[in-house]
């Protein structure tokens, strides 16, 4: 998909052997309390990536560094569940290849619209995503219940 000669970093669709790094980065994550639902584990990803979500990762000299991933409605409403990157390659514009990344390969499956749910209290969360070209929705209140 995207290759930045100059770092050597790839961004590519993902296999299903790169998921347990993929999930091994989101140990590093702030647990998404807020967002219930979210993919965070193996077996969540294993899931996801089985029923046909979209996952790309970043990888540096073969190691995977950073992913996204998220999936595709029947409506064409695309929503983004994870971007992560390893602590050490962070604000090297990996974070934003991803994002490019997946956009263009949900444009290719004529999604209209990019949904993603982030921590509101997260100051540089918003500067990351409104950098991106995202703005934050006021159209919609999100009502969350627990059935558990």
């Amino acid at each position: 998909m995207t290759n930045d000669s100059e770092n050597k970093i790839v961004i590519q669709v993902a296999t299903e052997s790169d998921l347990p790094a993929c999930a091994e980065l989101m140990k590093g994550e702030k647990t998404l309390e807020y967002a219930p639902g979210i993919c965070q584990t193996l077996p969540e990803f294993r899931e996801n990536f089985q029923a046909g979500g979209l996952f790309l990762v970043a990888k540096h000299e073969g190691r995977i560094i950073g992913f996204i991933n998220g999936y595709i409605t029947i409506a064409k409403l695309a929503f983004l569940d994870n971007v992560s990157v390893s602590e050490q390659f962070r604000g090297l514009g990996i974070g934003s290849m991803l994002i490019k990344g997946f956009e263009e390969a949900i444009k290719k499956q004529d999604a209209n619209m990019l949904w993603l749910i982030t921590d509101p209290s997260s100051d540089k969360n918003a500067q990351f995503y409104q950098k991106n070209g995202y703005q934050k929705g006021h159209n919609f209140t999100l009502y969350i219940k627990d059935l558990l």
